[in-house]
């Protein structure tokens, strides 16, 4: 049994997490980029909104500053070098024929060395969450 213990982090400027999101969204424009369907939440919050790549794209291309929450170590230890950036997202989504306003949780890795982004989670928002920048 490990005694790790993944760590949040808010200690970020501005200035940061706009150089991040800017690399983030040059991953995604240049399809780069891959939204874990094995996770149950993501599969089925894609499936009811009848979300396509390209509305997850702009999705993510669309995100600011602002929306950024926190960042958290990667849960997994031999990951433990990585670091999660979780961002949420209010947008209008159709849920069969009805227009909602859905707060989305997304969190995601990039990786510098590959310029590639993992989307680990992107699903409705369960629990209350706290900007940085707002």
């Amino acid at each position: 049994m490990s005694d790790y213990q993944p760590q949040k982090h808010t200690d970020f400027e501005f200035e940061d997490i706009l150089k991040y999101l800017k690399r983030a969204k040059i991953a995604v424009v240049q399809e780069k980029y891959n939204l874990s369907m094995n996770r149950e939440k993501n599969k089925k919050f894609s499936e009811d909104y009848n979300l396509t790549a390209k509305k997850i794209e702009n999705i993510i291309l669309n995100l600011e500053v602002e929306d950024f929450c926190y960042a958290v170590d990667n849960e997994k230890e031999e990951f433990s070098h990585e670091i999660l950036y979780v961002f949420c997202s209010r947008e209008e989504l159709n849920y069969f024929g009805e227009y909602n306003e859905v707060d989305i949780y997304i969190k995601f890795n990039l990786i510098d060395s590959a310029g590639y982004l993992y989307i680990i989670s992107f699903h409705e928002r369960e629990k209350s969450i706290s900007f940085l920048f707002k």
